[in-house]
């Protein structure tokens, strides 16, 4: 019988060991980049492994976030609902898209501010600022999803019933 709590566990190490293998591979982008652009690889490589660094050694504070707190009497031996399952599920997805978009948007920020020291008059151009947008939207989606899990659980389930 698996428990909420070890699920999430499971969960959030798998999250943090598919983060740690994601920046391994960028890594492999370094070989033979030219120097004065090796910081953009570097930390699309380096901050991967670091959010999933902080991941696995934070784990329990990580599920303590994703779980609600129970007050019953031996609630933590519980099997797993289908409620808990949805939970865990949205909060991992939030937290694969907020670690995901960190990198992109760390890149993007390090190309505005060579823009911006090329050519201070004019706007950005329209690849940068979709690029922008695209991973702004991810973070904010990804940690909307992770700290809202609870709520869209609620929400998803109020759904069914009114559709039932």
């Amino acid at each position: 019988m698996v428990t909420n709590r070890g699920l999430a566990v499971v969960l959030v190490r798998v999250l943090a060991l598919v983060l740690v293998l994601y920046g391994a591979a960028g890594l492999a982008w370094l070989y033979g980049v030219d120097h004065e652009y090796w910081p953009v690889p570097a930390a699309r490589a380096l901050l991967p492994m670091l959010v999933g660094a902080l991941l696995w050694v934070s784990v329990g504070r990580v599920v303590d976030r994703m779980l609600p707190q129970r007050t019953a009497a031996g609630s933590e031996e519980s099997a797993l609902s289908a409620a808990d399952a949805e939970r865990i599920g949205y909060a991992v997805l939030g937290l694969y898209l907020a670690a995901t978009a960190v990198p992109e948007l760390s890149r993007v920020a390090v190309e505005i501010q060579r823009w911006r020291e090329v050519s201070a008059l004019s706007g950005l151009p329209s690849p940068l600022q979709m690029n922008l947008l695209t991973s702004g939207i991810r973070f904010v989606l990804g940690v909307a999803l992770f700290f809202g899990a609870r709520g869209l659980v609620g929400l998803v389930a109020k759904l069914r019933r009114a559709g039932a």
